[in-house]
């Protein structure tokens, strides 16, 4: 069949595909060209050998991107039969993709992040691209950069078109070739690092838009028997070969005085405890140690609607686009490895397997297993955090005796209270038919179950209250409560948490105690990512909180004008007046979400980005500062 269709064509036919495919190497030189303001300062950084690999995928890359549009106008000239078509069509495609890249180049070279909707936002009008380097004539060089790629297609293009060089049809053969096996080897070679979890391989992935992985881990298994990496066990590797998204975190070894406190601390996280359940109803323990002890900041944000986002943003004090990396890379949390040098103790307690999410290879890496519990003999949750308050009361008493003098962190993850709730029989009477106001239906049920867990984990957070407020502990020991998200019961038409950047799912309570300080209530914007400087501050680190972290100290004296939170499609953008969601591939930035703060469409989207467009500048310097440059 194949044979017939081809016999068909006439000589000026092919031809004419040849010099389609003549047109497609030029653009795909050009295509490297256009890429080179990303990739020049990621072959610096690299070694010989990831160097060699980087560019051959280079070339590999954008002949594939280039061969795509060669396919495209070919089929359009064999429906159309049409030079014209083809020609302009393939023009059209090579510079719109060369335009692209050297686009996405140029925001990769400042943000180490790709082109997506939040950098599209600050691109466009009034302030346009000097928005993204305030430090130079951005539009005067973006200009220049066009104009030449510009000229250089329509140089090329006439090249081809014309016939100005008669080509020799070996000379095609062989180059076209030498791509292929280029081509192979990179594919072969990407088949390889993902086979065996080399970084230095993979990192491919986020240097390149629209890259296509080529993986053989299934056939590898049941052909030949071979067992290479599983999910994100990645090989160990030199991290000087890691030319793309290292992360340079923190930015500067954190220093520490020599006569800070040395406080205990104690986090615990009640999965899923949203703002407005923080009161006599349903946690009347925790409502009177908010009112009696602590300080409550009435206006904060988890760094994620997902937990895993959630206590990421709160251990680390970073966005939530970094977690990917830290987790391919095992970079621990600042702030513990910063409490293990000060010679703290570690009891890292957790009802659910900190496997998935995956702490166990980031927060908490260079933690000893000994330090971590989170297998139990029950999978029964509500069993399971009784375990942890069990386990934390007699460690407590211990401590309140005087035995340990070493200060310690002590983390609990209480589960309870995540879908599907869990708790005891006698908790059922506590359901109530006046749940949450905007639930109705099965949404009311939903929130009464909700409630129900929620009031067991507080007789389990009052045990913990009185093994330290009631105990020589009180007077060294910091005592934070909240949770990694939120969660919704079809008030705005979502259900428990990770759908939607609304309050119900970002919104959590955020209680702390600090020996000296009274009770007092905080309304100023605060987020997860504050906790960090917090902790850190306490410890007398000499380094500013830019070093470590995107937040403040949740005790400053002037609040943050935005914060964000992420999953793992998207990274929200919110302040008192909006939400503003960006997802995070290319292929959705024309899909920003502009909402006000009750989740409805913004009457007026482009006056909202004008508002905030300083804001998102800072927020996406942020998203790319702990890469190394």
């Amino acid at each position: 069949m194949f044979t017939s269709f081809f016999s068909v064509l006439l000589p000026t036919d092919r031809q004419l595909f040849s010099l389609l495919a003549l047109f497609g190497l030029w653009s795909a030189f050009v295509s490297c060209l256009a890429f080179l303001p990303a990739l020049a300062p990621v072959l610096q950084n690299a070694s010989p050998m990831v160097r060699a690999y980087l560019l051959a995928a280079t070339v590999s890359h954008m002949a594939m991107l280039n061969a795509a549009a060669v396919l495209i106008a070919s089929a359009a000239y064999i429906l159309t039969r049409s030079r014209t078509v083809a020609w302009s069509l393939a023009f059209a495609l090579m510079l719109a993709l060369n335009l692209f890249l050297l686009a996405d180049a140029y925001a990769f070279s400042i943000f180490r992040l790709h082109l997506n909707a939040m950098i599209l936002s600050l691109a466009l009008p009034p302030t346009g691209w000097n928005s993204l380097d305030p430090t130079s004539n951005a539009v005067l060089k973006l200009a220049l950069a066009f104009s030449v790629l510009l000229l250089a297609q329509i140089a090329g293009l006439l090249w081809t078109m014309r016939g100005a060089v008669r080509l020799k049809r070996r000379a095609l053969v062989g180059l076209a070739c030498v791509l292929i096996a280029i081509v192979a080897a990179d594919k072969a070679t990407y088949a390889y690092g993902d086979l065996f979890g080399r970084r230095e391989i993979l990192q491919v992935d986020k240097l390149f838009q629209l890259y296509q992985p080529f993986t053989v881990k299934r056939m590898a298994s049941k052909t030949f028997g071979i067992k290479g990496n599983k999910g994100n066990a990645y090989a160990a590797s030199d991290p000087a070969t890691l030319a793309v998204g290292q992360l340079a975190y923190p930015l500067r070894p954190i220093e520490l005085g020599q006569d800070s406190a040395r406080h205990n601390i104690v986090l615990v996280l009640l999965d899923a405890w949203r703002f407005d359940m923080l009161n006599e109803a349903v946690t009347p323990n925790l409502d009177v140690f908010a009112r009696e002890h602590a300080t409550t900041f009435a206006n904060h944000y988890s760094g994620g609607n997902t937990s895993r986002f959630g206590v990421f943003s709160l251990l680390y004090g970073l966005p939530g686009s970094y977690w990917d990396d830290a987790l391919k890379q095992r970079k621990g949390s600042a702030l513990i490895d910063t409490l293990a040098t000060a010679g703290y103790e570690f009891h890292i307690t957790s009802s659910v397997d900190l496997r998935w999410p995956e702490f166990r290879k980031t927060a908490f890496v260079n933690l000893a297993e000994a330090d971590i519990r989170d297998a139990f003999d029950t999978k029964i949750k509500h069993k399971r955090d009784r375990t942890l308050t069990d386990a934390f009361a007699a460690f407590a008493a211990k401590r309140a005796l005087g035995q340990g003098n070493k200060p310690f962190f002590y983390f609990l993850l209480f589960d309870s209270a995540q879908s599907p709730y869990s708790y005891p029989e006698e908790y059922e009477k506590l359901a109530s038919q006046s749940a949450l106001s905007a639930a109705g239906g099965d949404g009311l049920a939903h929130a009464n179950r909700y409630r129900n867990a929620l009031r067991y984990l507080d007789q389990l957070c009052g045990e913990i209250l009185r093994a330290v407020l009631d105990t020589r502990l009180a007077t060294n020991t910091i005592l934070v409560f909240t949770s990694a998200h939120g969660e919704e019961f079809d008030e705005l038409g979502f259900l428990d948490d990770s759908s939607a950047f609304t309050v119900g799912q970002t919104k959590v309570p955020m209680l702390v105690f600090w020996p000296g300080r009274p009770p007092a209530r905080v309304e100023r914007l605060t987020s997860h990512h504050d906790l960090a400087p917090t902790l850190l501050g306490m410890l007398g680190a000499n380094n500013e909180p830019r070093d470590y972290s995107v937040g403040q100290d949740l005790f400053a004296e002037m609040g943050q004008s935005y914060l964000t939170s992420a999953n793992w499609d998207a990274t929200a953008y919110i302040d008192a007046s909006n939400v503003c969601i960006f997802p995070a591939e290319s292929s959705s930035m024309l899909s920003t979400e502009i909402r006000d703060s009750e989740n409805r469409p913004a009457d007026k989207p482009g006056e909202v980005l004008k508002r905030i467009r300083p804001n998102l500048s800072r927020m996406a310097q942020d998203m790319g500062r702990f890469y190394r440059r």
